[in-house]
């Protein structure tokens, strides 16, 4: 599934140099995500790389995986090697965190864009998945942008309103640069 990173999270569209983009598959059990993004060069964790708590307060791009009892996976990746995934039942209660995966990134400084690629055991997704979204953040408070390939709307970025992901198999959800219904 090709999860294109195209607009803001209140649904305006972002230029070439902010587009990212999430690929999600299976092999087997296991569950793999990758990611081409560009490299904003946004200070990295002070730790090191691996499952690293917090990641979504620096330059991120995450993907949730929701099943239809609102059970989710949080998938979240970093430039630097970090990454970190939070187990949820219903919106932002998490149930279990910093669990491993094999993760691995590479910057391109002269291109500008960064891509990873993580594998993550099958126990740890919720099934069935029915409903998907993808997000990249990057920049410092107060110019920190939020982007996303399914807008929420709402009055503020909110990546937990799960309520309005689209459908993990609707055609929609393959198309790049579709638009949310009601945005």
């Amino acid at each position: 599934m090709h999860l294109p990173i195209e607009k803001t999270w209140d649904g305006l569209a972002v230029g070439p140099d902010e587009r990212a983009e999430v690929r999600v598959g299976r092999a087997g059990r296991d569950w793999t995500i990758e990611v081409h993004a560009p490299f904003h060069d946004d200070p990295p964790p002070p730790q090191a790389a691996g499952s690293c708590p917090g990641l979504w307060t620096y330059e991120v791009v995450e993907c949730f995986l929701v099943a239809e009892n609102r059970h989710y996976l949080e998938v979240e990746l970093g430039p630097h090697g970090h990454y970190l995934l939070l187990s949820l039942e219903g919106a932002r209660n998490i149930v279990r965190r910093g669990m491993p995966a094999s993760y691995r990134a590479e910057i391109d400084r002269r291109g500008r864009r960064w891509h990873g690629s993580i594998t993550i055991d099958g126990d740890l997704v919720p099934l069935p998945v029915t409903h998907v979204n993808a997000f990249a953040l990057h920049g410092l408070a107060p110019l920190r942008r939020h982007l996303c390939f399914w807008p929420l709307g709402g009055g503020r970025p909110d990546f937990h309103r799960i309520e309005r992901y689209p459908s993990f198999m609707a055609p929609t959800v393959a198309a790049a640069g579709a638009a949310a219904p009601g945005d």
